[in-house]
């Protein structure tokens, strides 16, 4: 189910670019740095809140632990850094 929904977030991630291309001037920088982090937020509030179950059962199946977190969590980055 998450997986499948995921589709969305390229989508966001588009209308990011679009609010970018549209506050800046060619060659400097612009405050739309803020407006990107904003709609990055909004981004994340959404999947958050979408998948707010799902994201509480897969952390109760790792059975983290303070001895055990570190661990965990660099193994999924070793995962997906392909390392």
């Amino acid at each position: 189910m998450v997986l499948s929904s995921l589709y969305d977030v390229p989508r966001n991630f588009l209308e990011v670019q679009s609010i970018r291309q549209q506050n800046c001037d060619v060659g400097r920088f612009c405050r739309s740095a803020a407006v990107i982090g904003r709609q990055l937020a909004v981004v994340g509030d959404d999947i958050n809140n979408r998948y707010a179950p799902e994201f509480s059962q897969m952390i109760r199946m790792l059975n983290l632990t303070p001895e055990t977190a570190y661990e965990a969590f660099a193994g999924v980055a070793r995962k997906y850094a392909g390392v």
